[in-house]
């Protein structure tokens, strides 16, 4: 299991959650047909100069589509995504990026300070996105959808209970006695 974040080109130019859902329910479809290569190498050249341990794994195309029984033409444009991923070793992340969409999948098995130190990696991710592809996010988990230039990523809680984790630690649900409490 994973969780799931997409960066999407908005046509009304605000973060929109009807507008959002749409985007992603048929990224599955048309939208990916549309080539908009300069775009994708954008968005993959941002990241990886944000992250220079991202990896771009090079596709064999024929390979591709002798084993789907396609038509290399067809291949190309099935299969026209840009995948940029971390390095084994390193917090689990791929990035997956589509002509008017990227996807960000995280695994669910990080905790504490892994898990923390795994979002603020892909709340970079989704601000070097915005800022070079004017992109939206919507994490589908919590129905939320923002501007990463004016909103940071903080989904952390919903991730550690997915992941089947203690959502805080018991020190940090201690509550400070209020100001006017003397005892």
């Amino acid at each position: 299991m994973s969780y799931f974040l997409y960066c999407y080109k908005s046509e009304l130019g605000w973060p929109d959650l009807k507008e959002a859902k749409k985007v992603v329910d048929v990224k599955e479809g048309d939208q990916q047909r549309v080539a908009n290569d300069k775009i994708k190498r954008t968005i993959a050249n941002a990241l990886m100069q944000n992250n220079p341990t991202l990896e771009s794994p090079e596709i064999d195309i024929e390979e591709l589509a002798e084993m789907q029984g396609i038509s290399i033409e067809e291949a190309e444009r099935e299969f026209n995504q840009v995948e940029l991923h971390t390095p084994e070793g390193e917090l689990s992340t791929q990035i997956t990026i589509f002509d008017n969409i990227v996807i960000i999948t995280v695994p669910l098995w990080y905790k504490d300070e892994e898990a923390e130190a795994v979002f603020k990696n892909v709340d970079a991710y989704t601000k070097v996105i915005r800022r070079v592809a004017g992109y939206f996010v919507y994490d589908p988990q919590t129905g939320y959808v923002y501007d990463p230039s004016l909103a940071d990523f903080d989904s952390l809680l919903v991730y550690l209970r997915r992941a089947g984790v203690a959502p805080v630690k018991r020190e940090q649900i201690r509550r400070k006695k209020p100001w006017w409490k003397l005892w």
